[in-house]
């Protein structure tokens, strides 16, 4: 077929499909069908688990840049400056 589908009329369709616009595909036609193109179903993407997500959550090069920063701090004994970036790094990454 040559010419596109949205460039067709509705009747061109039918005839093309081979059905009725009308009364739809016949039992037989549907169950032939079935068999030989399958369900009518998009294949799912494989689900990345979770755990995965996290971690390239921590291969960003800015959160590398506030962990370094983080470990300069406590090494310094800035404490809480320390405790505040592991917190906003650890939300950035839940979130």
């Amino acid at each position: 077929m040559s010419t596109p589908w949205h460039q067709m009329g509705a009747a061109e369709v039918a005839a093309a499909l081979r059905t009725d616009p009308t009364a739809g595909l016949t039992e037989a036609e549907c169950r032939r069908r079935l068999e030989e193109y399958g369900p009518n179903q998009l294949e799912g993407a494989p689900r990345v688990p979770w755990w995965r997500i996290l971690f390239a959550q921590f291969q960003d090069f800015m959160v590398v840049v506030l962990l370094m920063a983080t470990a300069i701090s406590y090494g310094m004994g800035e404490t809480a400056d320390a405790i505040t970036i592991v917190v906003i790094v650890v939300l950035n990454a839940v979130l």
